[in-house]
């Protein structure tokens, strides 16, 4: 389910993301911190796996790991406003 890019800010991404990744260490929202490294919460190789097809499936941006360490997105912060800035782009080969 893509949504569409023009209802995308990135603090509505970033609470999409805090929910997800909350959701899917058995903790709240408010107990992630979004300014803090993705690993650094908890998140290991295969909930990042996951939590890139998420993204994939929900917003339509491929966030690649390897591709994520190149652009600097570490953080949920930089994850969200990554995605608000490409949702709704053509994908780059």
């Amino acid at each position: 389910m893509n949504l569409p890019a023009t209802s995308l800010t990135s603090t509505a991404v970033l609470e999409q993301l805090l929910g997800m990744v909350a959701k899917s260490l058995g903790k709240q929202p408010g107990d992630i911190n979004p300014a803090g490294p993705v690993r650094d919460q908890g998140v290991d190789s295969l909930g990042m796996a996951e939590l890139a097809f998420e993204i994939e499936d929900l917003y339509g941006v491929a966030i690649a790991d390897e591709q994520s360490l190149k652009q600097g997105l570490n953080t949920l912060n930089d994850i969200a406003a990554y995605i608000a800035a490409h949702a709704g782009q053509p994908a780059t080969p």
